[in-house]
């Protein structure tokens, strides 16, 4: 008794220490909880397998049990398992946070929340869309909040019989008619392509991630 005793306190001195550790590492709170909770009850499954065998019970046993019935969930469970882990790696790495909008696996969205086996998302035109985290982590992620500026590209079409210099001259004009275009970098304009009924014309502007 005074064993269990003591390795529920100790228990409960791990986690509180894990997760003041953890915090300051600046992790997300959902795998702060539950790194945590996790190494709470494995000192309280050691403690409580110690205190059997000073009873005189065979704990061998358990252990054979609970290794076959760990291999028989894993099998079971390994796509979950994959999610989880990848969901960890997601909480860590942070290639995104809440709020970042992303395209990720075929979705397009605001993040809304991540959690240990799905990350949510906000599309634009608002539908809930749930990605688990194994498609996440293993595909090609595009934050495109990530920086401060962001590149704006126009495409204009201009008639074949437009002089090159006036329509230059026309979107360098327009450009600076535009508040919120950042100095540096440069704007750019620039002759693209001869199309099959236009002059296909590229304006870049820089700007604020809020403009």
């Amino acid at each position: 008794l005074v064993l269990l005793v003591a390795v529920w306190i100790f228990a409960g001195w791990v986690r509180r220490t894990s997760r003041r550790a953890m915090e300051r590492a600046d992790l997300d709170r959902t795998l702060v909880l539950s790194l945590s909770g996790m190494a709470r009850w494995s000192i309280l499954v050691l403690g409580v397998l110690t205190a059997l065998t000073m009873f005189g019970v065979q704990v061998t046993t358990f252990a054979a049990v609970i290794g076959a019935a760990g291999l028989a969930v894993g099998l079971a469970f390994q796509g979950t398992l994959a999610n989880f882990a990848n969901g960890v790696l997601l909480l860590t790495t942070r290639p995104f946070t809440v709020g970042d909008m992303v395209e990720v696996s075929g979705v397009r969205g605001k993040v809304a929340e991540i959690q240990l086996f799905t990350t949510t998302f906000d599309t634009v035109d608002n539908r809930r869309v749930f990605v688990p985290n194994a498609k996440v982590f293993s595909d090609v992620i595009e934050n495109e909040t990530y920086h401060d500026i962001r590149r704006v590209e126009v495409p204009v079409g201009a008639d074949y019989d437009a002089s090159i210099d006036d329509t230059r001259a026309a979107l360098e004009r327009a450009l600076q008619q535009v508040d919120g275009i950042l100095e540096d970098p440069a704007t750019a304009v620039y002759l693209k392509d001869l199309g099959g009924s236009s002059v296909d014309w590229v304006v870049r502007a820089w700007a604020s991630l809020e403009d």
